[in-house]
Formats: structure tokens, sequence, C-alpha cells
């Protein structure tokens, strides 16, 4: 991973719908590819999205892509952790980690 937006730590109201991307490099020997690599939620708070994104683009190596997620807020307030990575097959790598409070 190198950048994500926002940063740890962002508070939000219940219910808010935010964002939080990542932007990935490929430091690999292997292609991306569209249809080989997948962006993965594994643990936490879910998002809003599907459990399993597939890439838009191949990313070659050397190359970077950004993958995003969509949050609600829960009503609860807290902190919330959420956690993904890439996949390939059954093998996960490239972890990420965003974490976030809730206030009323």
């Amino acid at each position: 991973m190198i950048g994500r937006q926002p940063d740890d730590g962002v508070v939000y109201k219940p219910g808010t719908r935010f964002y939080v991307s990542w932007t990935l490099l490929n430091t690999g020997n292997e292609i991306w590819t569209v249809n080989g690599v997948d962006f993965v939620f594994s643990a936490g708070y879910q998002n809003e999205d599907h459990i399993v994104q597939d890439f838009r683009v191949n990313v070659p190596r050397g190359g970077k892509v950004t993958v995003t997620a969509t949050f609600v807020a829960p009503k609860a307030p807290g902190e919330y952790n959420s956690f993904f990575a890439l996949m390939v097959g059954s093998r996960e790598f490239c972890g990420m980690r965003t974490i976030f409070e809730v206030r009323k």
C-alpha cells in the first residue's frame, strides 16, 4: 500500500456515508488481472459494497491501482475497524485496514 484516504481516526456521525480508498503498487512479478485478483473484505465492520470486488483494469508489474470501499457509519458510537486484502484463488495478500470512530 502506498496511500490511503482518509487517514485512520476520522470521526463520523451515525448514518454518514463515506468512502475509504487505498492506492496499491504491484511489486510482484505477475500482472494483477481483472479475472485473477480480487479486492475482498476480510474482517471487522463490513462495508456496503460486495464482499468481493473485481479489479476494473489489469495492473502490470510496477503499476498502481486504487481500490475503494463504501461505508455507512453504524448507529452505535464507538471505534470500528475494517480489514481488506487482495486475493488470488484462496490466498490473501496485501492486507489493508481502516479505523474510524462514530460519535453522536
